[in-house]
């Protein structure tokens, strides 16, 4: 999910997925959704490279309105970003109750919780087993799916507010008091 660039990791995501069966892939199709970022490289060439043209979908980019029906409709959401600010689909997708797949790194298993799948976004092989667990694993699916929303609720709006809210009063009575 969004601007398609190096630091989304695709390269070694499609690898990872590579891995799967040519049955397992059939059955599972992975959808890049997303305009094209910046960097070097052009992700149709790693696909066509790793011959995965029959099982990738790469949508480009999608209205808010398709993307909550894309996360509604997948088995999970694998963002093995390098680096993220925050990480907004972790979010999006568990608030629908869909587990994450995600990076052991940068913020994301702060925001992610323990609502996910955190793998090593370097290790192709951290990757594909954590692909391969969220696929057909469905007691880990399912404890994940099941934390997911609970997780997602720690981010919303109103509660983001509170806190900022929180900080300003805080702020407010340190310097006054001085």
């Amino acid at each position: 999910m969004g601007t398609l660039e190096p630091r989304k990791n695709l390269e070694n995501l499609l690898q990872a997925y590579s891995a799967l069966q040519p049955a397992q892939r059939y059955q599972f199709k992975l959808v890049i959704a997303g305009a094209k970022g910046w960097g070097k490289g052009n992700i149709v060439e790693v696909v066509n490279r790793l011959n995965l043209q029959e099982s990738v979908i790469i949508t480009g980019y999608i209205s808010e309105q398709d993307l909550s029906t894309l996360y509604a409709h997948a088995r999970f959401l694998a963002m093995p970003s390098l680096y993220e600010g925050f990480g907004f689909p972790i979010i999006e997708s568990m608030s629908l109750g869909v587990p994450v797949l995600t990076s052991n790194s940068s913020s994301m298993p702060e925001v992610a919780g323990d609502a996910a799948l955190l793998v090593n976004p370097y290790d192709i092989n951290s990757l594909s087993d954590g692909i391969t667990s969220l696929l057909f694993n469905d007691d880990l699916h399912q404890r994940l799916a099941s934390k997911a929303i609970e997780n997602a609720n720690r981010f919303t709006w109103y509660s983001s507010a509170k806190k900022m809210n929180q900080i300003f009063l805080e702020t407010y009575d340190e310097n006054h008091h001085v």
